[in-house]
């Protein structure tokens, strides 16, 4: 695996990256939470360090899956994200 140091700072991040958005299964369709778990697992494996997730990707399905994928591992990885979308119904203040 090659890796690459962020600009101004001491992370050094693998150049292929595990986009976590299908462990959300939201567009993906069924997720099979075993399958992925080993998906996470075999990509530390090949020495991916980098994993992209979001709070969108399943209303933070993906988040949870990575976090318990990543176990123990979770402070050798540099995991990106964005953030933003709103749960909360406009009126009534429950979630969706």
């Amino acid at each position: 695996m090659e890796y690459a140091t962020l600009s101004n700072t001491d992370l050094s991040v693998s150049r292929v990256g595990f986009g976590a958005e299908p462990l959300g299964g939201t567009d993906w369709g069924c997720v099979d939470a075993a399958s992925a778990l080993d998906a996470v697992a075999r990509a530390r494996d090949l020495g991916i360090n980098l994993f992209d997730t979001s709070d969108v990707y399943g209303l933070g399905r993906s988040e949870e899956i990575l976090s318990k994928g990543l176990g123990a591992h979770r402070h050798d990885v540099v995991i990106v994200t964005k953030f933003g979308v709103n749960w909360r119904a406009k009126s009534g203040g429950r979630a969706r």
